[in-house]
């Protein structure tokens, strides 16, 4: 008997990986983003360093920076360069949340008027297979209020690596959605719009 449940579980191990499934969830201010980010004065954006899962938690912050400064509206300072800013100031971010004390005082610092934070952590699974989750935070200075936030969930057989690579590209088309719209560019806006958001099917690139 025993036997045979064992060959039932390896058969059926597979099956549990053989699918890959997206959680999402967007949450924007539509006000701020409607009076359009040029009639508040943003010009840069800070990336900080993002929390979470050692050397994932790097990359998907450098790869969002990556793909956000791309765009023409604004300047971004990446998550290498804010660490070194802030270091010098003996401040490091541990955590994945600021006060509004924090956010200004930080935002001051590296002379932003605007942060993105994040976190990259890894859930229950199966070794290598391990679910992960993401945030991503687009936060106004003057105010220390929250934007945008994109969460993303990936469970299923793909690695933690390509879990990754999906979940990079797919905040990021989230966050340039908000900054197209904030910048008050409805051309380019729009043609980001006509791309085809990540769906649960999605396999390949965004871009």
């Amino acid at each position: 008997m025993r036997n045979i449940l064992f060959v039932l579980l390896m058969l059926l191990l597979p099956m549990l990986y053989s699918c890959t499934t997206y959680t999402h969830s967007l949450s924007k201010d539509e006000e701020f983003i409607s009076s359009k980010v040029r009639m508040t004065g943003w010009k840069k954006i800070a990336v900080l360093p993002f929390s979470g899962y050692p050397i994932y938690n790097r990359v998907f912050a450098e790869q969002l920076s990556y793909y956000i400064q791309e765009q023409p509206h604004f300047e971004i300072i990446g998550p290498a360069i804010s660490e070194i800013k802030l270091k010098k100031r003996n401040i490091t971010i541990t955590k994945t949340a600021l006060s509004h004390k924090e956010i200004i005082y930080v935002g001051k610092m590296l002379g932003a008027d605007a942060i993105l934070m994040g976190s990259f952590n890894t859930e229950a699974g199966w070794g290598s297979l391990s679910n992960i989750s993401t945030r991503a935070t687009l936060i106004d200075i003057k105010t220390g209020e929250i934007i945008a936030q994109d969460e993303e969930v990936i469970i299923g057989e793909l690695s933690i690596t390509e879990k990754a690579k999906r979940a990079i590209k797919f905040s990021a088309y989230e966050i340039l959605t908000v900054l197209y719209a904030l910048a008050g560019d409805p051309r380019e806006f729009q043609i980001l719009k006509e791309r085809p958001p990540p769906t649960d099917t999605d396999k390949g690139a965004l871009y």
